[in-house]
């Protein structure tokens, strides 16, 4: 299927996927669903986590094992979140 988008908005789409590293397939879906749940009266201020787990799965961040994020909190703060900090600052 192909569509015709005004050039601004393919390129904020464009620019939205580059900063959070997300493909334009997921974005879309997700703004669609978004918009369904509007429609249908039932918009959150907040996601459920029911909400995050389809998310995480979506986008192929849920893992097969589970994983004890807070036993490594401190090598995560240290280790990369110094990183994500330079990336939020840095264009």
């Amino acid at each position: 299927m192909k569509i015709d988008l005004p050039e601004d908005v393919a390129q904020e789409l464009q620019e939205i996927t580059r900063k959070h590293g997300i493909e334009l397939d997921f974005l879309l879906r997700l703004m669609i669903s978004r918009y369904k749940e509007a429609e249908r009266g039932r918009d959150k201020p907040y996601p459920t986590l029911a909400d995050l787990v389809e998310n995480a799965e979506a986008a192929g961040l849920a893992s097969a094992q589970p994983v004890d994020t807070a036993a490594r909190s401190r090598e995560i703060l240290q280790t990369e979140y110094a990183d994500y900090l330079k990336s939020r600052i840095d264009p």
